[in-house]
């Protein structure tokens, strides 16, 4: 063979592995750059994975201490205190909870959790605490006594459960300071008693008034025959003088009931003050000085000067008798402006202008189970002849019916003052009412329709009406009093009509009336002052009222002044 061919064949071979060695070579790198290729697609995947994570990480980590720094702001700025315990050592509490017992900031840390509470209730805040901690069902909120670090109680509630905290169980307690809210609800509770006293006495006044009527009415009647026959007996004037004695005992019970007629006007207090002190010279034991401070440029308030002077004098009379042996009375005016400040010291007094009456004694004080009470009426410390219990519920009456405030503080041994707010009218000028000049007791001929459900009262009445000239025609009832006047309507000159009477009232009988002749001349009969929408209702219908019991001579000028249209 030659050598050409040899080398040719040897030459080609070489070529072909190295062909293949390449396309192999070619094809492994294909593979290699395959998988670098899909390795970084995977790595950048990871990366943007991570990077995600990170940014989450970031705002969870923002979000976390967002939340707890709300947290910590809404613990720390909270009205309530709050702490948490492992079930003896405090291990947080809030600045409230330090203020709110007295102690330090931080002073509370690492102490026992049961010191905030008073000794008979440390028991169960313990007892409760472990219950919790041991997961038995407890009552998460309940009121205790607690415990201030200089000794004094006062009510709180607690509201607790347990969480965890520092990878470990401990117990998460709110507080709220109840002081306020339990004078609150003493304050309301006060309100509804005294409301509901009042309303049993206006009651017990309204029937009472009927008996004096009938007393006090037919003694009147007795006493005027007498005197036509120029006779007098002193047993008629001790009725009639005990009898008037009660009806000032009904008023006092109705003025405590605010059920009473006020004759409102402007009104110096100073010259109130002056008034009532030449009186009160004249009845107070001279051992017992009066002293009087009565700021100049007085602010006018508006007020009924009678309602004022009771006021005084009842107060007086309060103070005569806590000073047997002698002392000070004093009489304050002041004008005083009630801003927030002002009202958050005087509880229970609103924002405003006020004339401020302060009438304080020397004497011997009362006990504080004793000053909680007197303003009942028929709540006395004195024997039964000696007091009959309405002077301070008089003086609560007439002070509410002015829109004003009452405060009292009495110390054993010290004395008592009591001050009283009375409101300024807006403008500064009340207006005033005019002084009514009572004309003279007169008969007449005229027909008179007399409606009232007491039968007793009506057939008094029916008396003194007739003994004067009168013509009266009777109804038991506001639907009777319709049938006869709607019969006699052309001869009835005057309806005196009872307000409180059942089925049909005073006010719906009047309403009537109106329908069948809006001209009838009416005339209300009441022992109550009338209120709201009744005053406006009869202030604009009824041509005048006249107050129960009946004065004689009262009962008859009033007749007389509705017919004649004065």
């Amino acid at each position: 063979m030659p050598v050409v061919s040899v080398t040719s064949i040897i030459l080609a071979a070489v070529l072909n592995e190295r062909d293949g060695a390449l396309k192999a070579l070619r094809h492994s790198h294909g593979d290699l750059e395959h998988r670098i290729a899909d390795r970084t697609k995977e790595l950048l995947a990871a990366n943007s994975q991570l990077k995600r994570e990170a940014v989450e990480r970031k705002q969870a980590e923002e979000a976390l201490r967002e939340s707890e720094e709300k947290y910590r702001t809404v613990v720390e700025e909270s009205f309530d205190g709050v702490f948490m315990h492992n079930g003896t050592t405090i291990t947080f509490a809030n600045s409230r909870l330090h203020e709110m017992i007295g102690y330090e900031p931080g002073d509370l840390l690492g102490s026992n959790h049961w010191l905030i509470g008073h000794p008979d209730c440390q028991n169960i805040l313990c007892s409760r605490a472990q219950a919790r901690l041991r997961g038995e069902s407890v009552l998460p909120r309940y009121e205790v006594n607690l415990l201030r670090k200089d000794g004094t109680a006062f009510p709180g509630e607690i509201n607790a459960k347990v969480v965890i905290f520092a990878h470990e169980p401990h117990i998460q307690v709110w507080v709220r300071d109840l002081t306020e809210q339990k004078l609150l609800e003493k304050r309301l509770v006060e309100g509804q008693k005294m409301e509901a006293v009042g309303t049993l006495a206006g009651g017990i006044a309204h029937d009472f008034n009927n008996l004096l009527q009938i007393i006090s009415g037919h003694a009147e009647l007795l006493e005027m025959q007498l005197t036509q026959r120029g006779m007098k007996f002193d047993e008629m004037t001790a009725i009639l003088r005990a009898s008037d004695r009660g009806t000032e005992l009904v008023k006092q019970i109705l003025t405590f009931s605010r059920k009473v007629d006020a004759e409102f006007a402007s009104v110096n207090l100073n010259e109130e003050v002056c008034t009532t002190e030449r009186l009160l010279y004249r009845t107070i034991p001279k051992m017992i000085d009066i002293e009087l401070r009565l700021e100049e440029d007085l602010l006018p308030i508006r007020a009924d000067s009678t309602q004022i002077e009771q006021l005084l004098i009842n107060l007086a009379v309060n103070a005569k008798d806590a000073m047997p042996d002698g002392g000070t009375l004093t009489i304050e005016t002041r004008n005083i402006v009630a801003d927030e400040e002002y009202c958050a010291h005087h509880e229970g007094l609103m924002p405003g202008r006020y004339v401020l009456l302060s009438v304080s004694d020397t004497g011997h004080g009362m006990e504080q189970d004793v000053l909680q009470h007197i303003f009942e009426p028929f709540f006395t410390t004195k024997g039964l002849a000696d007091g009959t219990g309405l002077g301070l519920a008089a003086v609560f009456g007439i002070v509410k019916m002015h829109g004003g405030h009452l405060t009292c503080e009495s110390e054993v041994g010290k004395g008592t003052a009591f001050d009283i707010y009375f409101p300024v009218p807006e403008d500064g000028s009340p207006s005033l009412r005019a002084v009514e000049v009572k004309p003279e007791a007169e008969g007449g001929t005229e027909t008179i329709l007399l409606v009232d459900d007491e039968e007793l009262i009506q057939e008094l009445a029916k008396r003194i009406l007739e003994n004067s000239g009168y013509r009266v025609l009777t109804a038991g009832s506001g639907k009777q009093a319709l049938e006869i006047y709607a019969e006699h309507r052309s001869e009835i000159s005057l309806v005196i009509l009872d307000l409180i009477m059942p089925e049909m009232g005073g006010k719906r009988c009047l309403d009537e009336l109106l329908k069948i002749n809006p001209d009838v001349k009416a005339l209300i009969a009441s022992g109550f002052a009338i209120e709201g929408e009744a005053k406006a209702f009869f202030d604009a219908k009824a041509k005048g009222k006249v107050s129960k019991p009946f004065n004689v001579r009262e009962l008859l000028r009033s007749v007389r002044r509705v017919l004649d249209g004065r």
